[in-house]
């Protein structure tokens, strides 16, 4: 800030006996007892000493520090000369170290599950340490047991030191799961199981400051399909002709190369009021002139959260979502695993068996296109409860709000011509042209609770007249 912007700024402050306040470039944290406080300084890149504090830039980032997915509570303020202020941000640690219940239907609708709620259900537990290191490096490891058995792990460091711009994350798991494809399901081999495991990594960097990313990510997957011996001997190459993969002896062992940019300005990453996000994606999967996979994939990701009001203080009231969304994919075969599914609010309950030859076939494709649009008031703003009684300090400070949301979401599918089970039986479907376009809307209460936890009641009714309810975790978008 020039020396004759900051005087006017000054004089127009002192004139209404608001005290101005000028950043200059230190960061302090206070009740911090494992985190690093240089993992919270990263959150103030993007400020340069001479920036004008005001209340609205100050409730951001403290909301960013809160996104950090650390702090029960966090409390910003500026102290010192107010030509060269400090900023103070005053902080309650949570639990880090957090055990989880892992549980997940495959059941087609509410009923279906209620009548027979373990038929189709996996179960298991996870751990997950969200502070490693005092680092703010996330290690998760998780399985379940049942109908869909898995394991995984994952490990991700947001920065590798306290001057470094790279990050880095790696992961791996294995799977037997039912095949998820309506369009396998349809085809001479119904459902199948399907064993696969996968191992990745990515390389991160911070171009910038804090909201811009690009990374670089390989990986390696193998995806078999179970047969039976007489099945696979009396029709070779079945698999592969129904779209299950692109072998045709029914084992795909696809490497891929991912190249994301990410810029990311939302406020609060649980559920936000503000700011934008905007991805895109380049994955090629398979080597060219390969007998497996070998393709190319590009999705870009638009979602803006635009307050109705500006409010001096910074606090979050209406506002208005809205996401852009697109997948297209070219080259060889795309198997029935790598499908992309539109599944917008009135369609997410999986489709009634008499439904599935219409809806559920077009929601799945090769290609995506997707919007959504929102209207959130708030019912309860964003609160802080006191537990003085609770025994452990990480349980005495809860956050809590609650939304209310009007939305509305659309979304087509189409295929390409090369996937010989989608020509023999719905070729009208080839082609952006031919997509039908699916839609739906209605109104919902959202919960936000500690530790970042969001429930959804939401209530939707599709273009097709189906009402359902639909009980979600986490933000719509």
């Amino acid at each position: 800030m020039s020396f004759a912007a900051l005087t006017l700024t000054t004089l127009l402050s002192a004139a209404s006996g608001d005290t101005v306040w000028v950043y200059g470039g230190e960061v302090r944290v206070e009740g911090a007892r494992q985190t690093k406080p240089w993992v919270v300084g990263r959150v103030f890149d993007d400020l340069a000493p001479g920036d004008t504090l005001t209340e609205r830039r100050l409730k951001f980032h403290e909301e960013r520090v809160y996104s950090l997915g650390l702090f029960q509570r966090v409390a910003l303020r500026p102290t010192g000369d107010p030509a060269h202020a400090t900023l103070v941000a005053t902080v309650s640690e949570r639990f880090f170290f957090l055990p989880f219940v892992v549980f997940g239907s495959k059941a087609r609708s509410l009923g279906e599950w209620a009548d027979r709620p373990f038929r189709k259900s996996y179960y298991g537990l996870g751990l997950k340490h969200t502070n490693v290191r005092g680092r703010n490096e996330d290690l998760s490891a998780r399985f379940a047991v049942g109908y869909d058995p898995f394991v995984a792990l994952a490990y991700e460091i947001p920065y590798m030191g306290p001057r470094s711009d790279y990050g880095l994350s790696v992961s791996l798991s294995a799977s037997r799961v039912t095949t998820t494809s309506r369009i396998t399901q349809q085809s001479a081999l119904g459902e199948r199981i399907q064993d696969g495991w996968s191992v990745g990594g990515a390389v991160r960097r911070h171009i910038g400051g804090p909201y811009l990313t690009a990374s670089v990510g390989l990986g390696l997957s193998r995806l078999a399909i179970r047969l039976d011996d007489s099945l696979a001997a009396s029709h070779p190459g079945l698999v592969s002709d129904a779209g299950l993969t692109v072998s045709p002896d029914g084992i795909d062992l696809t490497p891929s190369v991912q190249l994301t940019a990410d810029l990311n300005t939302r406020d609060l990453n649980a559920y936000p009021t503000a700011g934008s996000r905007f991805t895109a994606e380049l994955i090629r999967y398979g080597l060219p002139n390969a007998t497996g996979v070998e393709l190319t994939r590009v999705a870009v990701d638009l979602r803006r959260y635009q307050p109705l009001t500006k409010r001096p203080n910074g606090k979050s009231g209406a506002f208005i979502g809205l996401r852009l969304a697109g997948v297209g994919t070219v080259g060889g075969r795309v198997p029935n695993y790598l499908h992309v599914n539109a599944s917008p609010r009135g369609y997410i309950g999986a489709v009634s068996s008499e439904d599935v030859q219409g809806a559920a076939l077009g929601l799945e494709g090769d290609n995506l296109l997707r919007v959504a649009l929102s209207l959130n008031l708030p019912l309860i703003r964003t609160r802080y409860a006191r537990l003085s009684r609770a025994p452990l300090g990480a349980l005495r400070v809860v956050r809590y709000a609650a939304w209310l949301s009007v939305f509305a979401d659309g979304a087509t599918t189409w295929v390409n011509a090369t996937n010989p089970a989608i020509a023999r039986t719905a070729p009208d479907r080839i082609g952006l042209n031919h997509g039908r376009f699916y839609s739906g809307y209605g109104a919902g209460l959202h919960l936000i609770g500690p530790y970042d936890v969001v429930v959804r009641l939401d209530l939707a009714r599709n273009d097709a007249g189906r009402t359902e309810f639909i009980l979600g975790g986490g933000k719509a978008f």
